[in-house]
């Protein structure tokens, strides 16, 4: 969707499945986007950057996210 709109993609933190998780206390670890996917190989086709930059170049508010699937993050969105 980013490369037919023409906008840079954000690459979050990816949160590990609960089948890598030692115990229930460790959920909220999370892995670096490098470790999940080629950033560089996306990078050759699509403008891509940290998450973190959209939360310095935002004000730390962001207006719209779009995502692909249902998730389980407490979050309704309508």
């Amino acid at each position: 969707m980013a490369i037919k709109l023409n906008r840079t993609l954000l690459i979050p933190p990816f949160f590990r499945h609960q089948s890598e998780l030692g115990s229930y206390d460790d959920h909220a670890s999370v892995l670096e986007p490098e470790r999940v996917i080629d950033l560089e190989s996306l990078a050759k086709i699509i403008s891509i950057a940290p998450y973190e930059d959209a939360i310095e170049k935002c004000d730390g508010r962001i207006q719209t996210i779009l995502l692909n699937r249902m998730c389980n993050t407490g979050l309704v969105i309508y």
